[in-house]
């Protein structure tokens, strides 16, 4: 019998983000694409033991853990996993922070939503879907989206799932200007227009086709972000102006911003330029197919 389990949760990229209306409930609805980054992921491991354990290391560990442990999603995620199956499930987890907090890389639901996944292979649990994702959505609004680890589209809070077009592989890097984003804070500070919900094509297959199609939307966020989070301003400037890349772009509510390039050759200078930005934290490499 298996006796432990470790997979990758790789950070998420909202490749556009709209924001369609406010619910009574004072959140927001959202339409966006997004995909994951082959190249920056959190580890995550579990092995069964005789008690529970939650070890968090890491470079981005520190600020994790100045919360509770209770607080942790990983945390909430085993919790709710138990309290599904009717019984304990004692083990060690070991969580490796190597995505930077509050950065808009949805790390923190990307843990979540491995955890849950790891817990159903190792203990043998089947939880039917429509019963997994309002354990996902209770555990977070991007959580959902972050259980299927691929190139998807979503809408509501996050729990309307829907198949994205066919995208080109792509390169793609990462600046996050050492800042933390606030989301509750951004979004209270947004006071743009609603967007409409945009018509994606079936497919997207070439990078001409794609970035046409990403100049038709926006990151509706990006301008209520920048005002709070000046550094963001720089990042995205610096990543626009480096040769071959095809569009700059805030992902998510954060301050990481992402640079989409034509390939690997110039994502890999515009990674050794950002050098000179000793503050910045900087990935690149490819998404995750």
């Amino acid at each position: 019998m298996r006796g432990e389990i470790s997979t990758k949760a790789h950070a998420k990229i909202n490749l556009y983000l709209h924001v369609t209306d406010r619910r009574d409930d004072g959140y927001h609805n959202l339409d966006s694409m997004v995909t994951f980054a082959d190249f920056a992921f959190d580890n995550i491991h579990i092995q069964k033991a005789d008690d529970f354990l939650l070890k968090i290391d890491g470079a981005f560990a520190p600020p994790v853990l100045l919360n509770p442990i209770e607080h942790n999603l990983v945390y909430k995620s085993h919790k709710a996993i138990e309290e599904y199956a009717g019984r304990t499930l004692p083990c060690h987890i070991t969580l490796t922070k190597n995505i930077p907090i509050g950065a808009g890389l949805g790390g923190g639901s990307s843990d979540a939503a491995m955890t849950v996944k790891l817990l159903e292979d190792l203990y043998d649990i089947d939880i039917p879907y429509q019963k997994r994702d309002k354990i996902l959505l209770e555990l977070g609004a991007d959580v959902p989206v972050c259980y299927h680890q691929k190139t998807i589209c979503f809408s509501g809070i996050g729990d309307v799932l829907s198949p994205a077009p066919a995208i080109p592989h792509l390169y793609m890097m990462l600046i996050w200007p050492n800042v933390f984003g606030d989301t509750k804070d951004v979004f209270k500070h947004y006071k743009g227009a609603f967007s409409k919900p945009i018509v994606r094509p079936a497919s997207l297959s070439t990078m001409d086709d794609f970035i046409y199609f990403l100049n038709q939307t926006n990151n509706d966020l990006s301008q209520a972000a920048q005002e709070l989070y000046p550094e963001i301003k720089d990042a995205l400037s610096f990543m626009g102006d480096q040769n071959g890349c095809r569009i700059a772009r805030m992902t998510g509510s954060g301050s990481c911003v992402f640079g989409i390039f034509e390939d690997e050759k110039l994502c890999a200078a515009a990674y050794k330029n950002a050098d000179i930005n000793g503050d910045w934290w900087t990935s690149y490499g490819m998404i995750k197919s």
